[in-house]
């Protein structure tokens, strides 16, 4: 357990290391941002002990420890900075690792850094473009909703594909000029698609029903391995969500399985099948291939 001087430099260390580094929210709310730069600070600040406590269970041998810990240190650093643990996580995290014995913590991080190297050429591959696409093509504008021509992706912001869209709606007058649409495709820093929307530029309403791309998984509660000659239930499991879990699997596996638990709350011994290469909507309905690298069934 820190004692008081110990919080105390941890606060100072916290607005020390602030000032290193930028964080900026999608939205621009400096607040939130202001409250992440606060979790960082304290969770660097913090490392020191944790790493003190880790070295009882590296060699003696200076050299060794010192750069074991450097390589602890940059891989905590880069996992808050890229938001691979989120600022709501930190707080658990130091707890489960404060109260690890010193050499489960190091073949934990020792793991966790190796995954992420040989993640580094897993996991999925998305042809944004491509993607966008297909989310565009398969996108339902609403009843009524006439797409009468569209322009081509502006792609300058690589998270936000954009493109106009003009349309019609039945009960326009004859003589109506067409409406502009805004259409958009968000995308995360790896490349998986968040999601579709398009708003109609004069009103700034949506149109249509976004569309989130998903993985589906057929499982079956009565299946426990082996073969499976049944029709099992299906889920359908964002493609955002199994990118995240494919960082946070010590497994280095593609991140469906953890995904799939988090889901359903149901252990993934249960899964039948699955397939990274064929997407579907949040409702089921197919958005073909595109060119995502192809999970192994389970």
């Amino acid at each position: 357990m820190m004692d008081i001087e110990r919080l105390r430099m941890a606060h100072e260390a916290a607005s020390a290391t602030n000032t290193h580094f930028s964080i900026r929210t999608e939205d621009g709310d400096e607040e939130a941002a202001t409250a992440i730069r606060e979790f960082y600070g304290l969770a660097m600040a913090a490392m020191p002990g944790l790493l003190d406590a880790a070295s009882q269970a590296i060699p003696a041998d200076p050299v060794a420890s010192s750069r074991i810990e450097t390589e602890m240190t940059r891989f905590m650093q880069s996992r808050i900075e890229n938001m691979q643990i989120l600022p709501e996580e930190i707080a658990s995290r130091l707890a489960k690792y404060g109260l690890m014995l010193p050499s489960a913590f190091v073949a934990e991080m020792r793991e966790r850094m190796a995954s992420q190297d040989d993640g580094d050429e897993a996991g999925i591959e998305i042809d944004r473009e491509s993607m966008a696409d297909a989310l565009f093509e398969h996108y339902d504008f609403g009843d009524g909703v006439q797409v009468l021509n569209h322009g081509c992706w502006d792609s300058s912001d690589p998270l936000d594909f954009t493109k106009t869209v003009y349309v019609e709606y039945q009960d326009d007058a004859p003589d109506a000029d067409s409406r502009k649409v805004s259409f958009h495709v968000r995308f995360t820093a790896r490349g998986s698609a968040l999601e579709a929307y398009a708003l109609e530029c004069d009103r700034g309403q949506d149109i249509g029903v976004p569309v989130v791309p998903c993985v589906q998984v057929e499982y079956d509660l009565s299946f426990w391995g082996g073969d499976y000659d049944g029709v099992g239930q299906f889920v359908h499991i964002p493609l955002s969500l199994i990118e995240e879990c494919a960082l946070q699997d010590p497994d280095g596996d593609d991140g469906v399985e953890l995904a799939f638990t988090k889901t359903t709350k149901q252990d993934c011994v249960h899964i039948i099948h699955y397939t990274l290469d064929e997407l579907y909507d949040q409702g089921g309905n197919p958005l073909g291939h595109h060119g995502v690298r192809a999970g192994r069934p389970a």
